[in-house]
């Protein structure tokens, strides 16, 4: 973004808002205009408002930090930091150089004793880290960090949904099918024997087939749709989400000792209970040419795997700030209905985690632009609004 286009920005917005968050979906400090953007900043923001952003930490060095704090007086930042194993963070983050980080943050933490300053970590946890979530919420405490916000990881690609810790099929479905999901295939299977069989005049018991038929049953008065497949397929992480659980139960009991806010995402979505936080908390977010989006995941695009599927992820646009104003963007009719809308996901958009068709070359999740209820575009497998994923705003 160009200083001349913040600065339209800021006389437009920054009046009144509370909160301004200066990060996306790269590293904040690599724009050579980032101290400019600061200082339009404060010239318009109310006093009593913040200023946060997220950072990888490796170029937040001394004379950075002092400018940022003692100067533009960021009110909250937030260090990117999966593990404290410096091996390990710096595979899961390319090109990171771990020591010069941690003594970023060290200096960092200092200024906060004579600022007023909150420090965070912000994480992701996936099966190549999350062992080590109790030692860096620990590591955490005895730094004074104030709170630490873990993230599930978004798949980009099928390899990428193979390091997941969650299964796309809420927590009600997996209790209504369990007895299918431990008994497997071979329940299926034998309760199609038995329907062939009785259908071809066979007396045959019909005790596999009558347990399905209880679960459908079950499943039709909850008003719960039953993925099957996926479910059975996902029995290998089952196992592994006992040990999820005693890892987060542990870390929590680690930042209650510290005192320190730990947010954790949910093990399973729950269908019933989605929420946007861009909607929630009012957010306006705004792509480095001026477009106006919903949220981070609709910033630009790009693929997605989820539900055993691809998805490609089109940029939603509501205007442009180059030539229209923040009020008209923000008042438009279709961006208003689409906020609407979505302040009602629950009812208003499926979850499309719990039904077969979605990881079955289903049409309508093939891409974001239209789902089965008709909604233009479509939140239907947003992680966000199912807590699995979070997006610090």
């Amino acid at each position: 973004m160009t200083p001349e286009l913040f600065e339209k920005i800021a006389k437009e917005a920054f009046p009144h808002i509370s909160r301004l968050t200066l990060y996306g979906d790269g590293e904040s400090l690599v724009h050579p205009n980032f101290l400019d953007f600061l200082d339009i900043a404060r010239r318009y923001l109310p006093r009593d408002s913040e200023i946060f952003f997220v950072t990888n930490g490796s170029l937040l060095n001394e004379k950075i930090s002092n400018i940022i704090v003692e100067k533009y007086h960021v009110n909250e930042i937030a260090f990117s930091i999966d593990t404290t194993d410096f091996s390990k963070l710096e595979k899961i983050r390319l090109g990171a150089q771990s020591k010069i980080i941690f003594r970023n943050l060290i200096h960092l933490l200092d200024l906060k004793k004579n600022n007023d300053l909150k420090i965070g970590i912000s994480s992701v946890v996936m099966r190549s880290n999350v062992e080590d979530l109790p030692d860096l919420v620990e590591k955490a405490g005895e730094l004074n960090i104030d709170y630490v916000v873990v993230s599930h990881l978004l798949p980009y690609s099928e390899s990428m949904y193979r390091e997941i810790l969650y299964p796309s099929f809420t927590g009600d479905a997996l209790r209504v099918a369990g007895e299918v999901i431990k008994e497997g295939w071979p329940l299926v299977l034998k309760a199609i024997y038995e329907e062939l069989g009785a259908a071809y005049g066979q007396y045959v018991s019909l005790s596999a087939s009558r347990v399905l038929r209880e679960i459908w049953k079950k499943a039709e008065d909850m008003n719960l749709e039953i993925n099957l497949p996926m479910m059975l397929e996902a029995k290998p992480l089952m196992k592994y989400l006992k040990k999820i659980e005693e890892i987060f139960e542990a870390s929590r009991r680690i930042a209650k000792k510290y005192g320190i806010r730990l947010e954790l995402p949910s093990i399973f979505p729950d269908g019933r209970k989605r929420e946007c936080p861009y909607i929630k908390n009012e957010v306006m977010v705004i792509r480095w040419d001026g477009k106006v989006v919903p949220c981070m995941n609709y910033i630009h695009e790009h693929s997605f795997y989820i539900n055993n599927h691809d998805k490609w992820i089109h940029a939603i646009t509501f205007g442009d700030l180059k030539t229209e104003t923040v009020k008209n963007v923000w008042n438009k009719e279709e961006y208003v209905r689409f906020r609407e809308n979505v302040s009602n996901i629950s009812k208003s958009m499926p979850w499309c985690g719990d039904c077969l068709y979605s990881s079955l070359g289903c049409w309508y999740v093939k891409e974001n632009l239209m789902d089965c209820y008709g909604n233009t575009p479509t939140c239907s497998e947003c992680v966000y609004s199912v807590n699995l994923a979070k997006c610090l705003i």
